[in-house]
């Protein structure tokens, strides 16, 4: 049985390379210390942060439904967003959230500039009871749940990948989309609805 989470690492998971000069950092440097040194104006610290999370940025913007070199351009544009705004991060905020939030700004822009929408870490996942929505996506075949992902509105989309490919919490998802945890709660289970009809009306065009 294909799940939500299978269909995004089937369609969009490919070989990524950042291609950046090593930078002095470890994977095992707390994000914290890179955040506070790239603030002061260290680059290798910031290139330590695009390499720790470019790839799942690039993932993002491919489940988003835009073409490789596309999702290139958009990761290159989110940090030197995160570069320009790096002061008004908060600690007490979850640094990826932050980043992510910049992301999807970013696609939103785009969207408006160019008059139309642009179409996720791999970790285990716990056992969790889901509803009668998610069970029947669940058990759709990879090509229809690619069609009737991309016919969904951009908050609907986000929600999807964000909840059943990065495997993020509600709360989390509140931070990126910059909503309340009740109002993703409630997006979420209407994305799942919209998303099964829209595969429901697919079936019967054929």
């Amino acid at each position: 049985m294909l799940t939500l989470k299978s269909v995004f690492l089937l369609q969009y998971v490919q070989a990524f390379d950042l291609s950046l000069d090593g930078a002095n950092m470890t994977n095992d440097t707390p994000i914290s210390q890179l955040i506070r040194l790239a603030k002061s104006g260290d680059q290798g610290a910031f290139r330590a942060l695009y390499e720790r999370y470019g790839a799942r940025l690039y993932r993002f913007f491919l489940a988003y439904g835009v073409d490789t070199d596309m999702a290139n351009d958009l990761v290159n544009e989110t940090f030197i967003r995160l570069w320009e705004h790096l002061d008004a991060y908060q600690e007490r905020d979850r640094f990826e959230g932050y980043l992510f939030r910049i992301a999807r700004n970013l696609l939103i822009d785009k969207q408006r500039q160019e008059n139309r929408f642009l179409p996720l870490d791999d970790r285990p996942r716990q056992e969790k009871r889901i509803s009668p929505e998610e069970n029947a996506i669940q058990q759709e075949n990879l090509e229809d749940l690619h069609k009737a992902l991309q016919k969904l509105k951009p908050d609907y989309r986000t929600v999807l990948i964000l909840r059943f490919f990065y495997d993020y919490t509600p709360a989390q998802v509140a931070q990126v989309m910059e909503r309340s945890e009740g109002a993703v709660r409630v997006l979420q289970h209407r994305a799942l609805q919209a998303l099964r009809k829209e595969i429901a009306r697919q079936k019967r065009e054929v």
